[in-house]
């Protein structure tokens, strides 16, 4: 099972991704990104353009390392 780490940038949030199933760290706790934050960020889709692969949604995600986000995980 591979585990993807991301930083979303705009909203300072951790989230995680494990096969197609995303996770938002949140209050300490996992959640499920009922709102499809990271697929959105990772196809760079727009709600305003409803068009994907727009680079200012892009740059709002960024890949991080298991360790990266266990680092992370600790200033929230």
């Amino acid at each position: 099972m591979t585990h993807r780490y991301f930083y979303i940038n705009d909203l300072q949030l951790i989230g995680k991704k494990i096969r197609n199933a995303c996770y938002l760290y949140k209050n300490h706790t996992w959640e499920d990104d009922t709102q499809h934050i990271i697929d959105d960020r990772l196809t760079g889709y727009c709600h305003i353009l409803k068009t994907t692969g727009n680079p200012h949604m892009l740059v709002k995600i960024e890949e991080i390392s298991y360790e990266d986000a266990k680092r992370l995980l600790h200033l929230f």
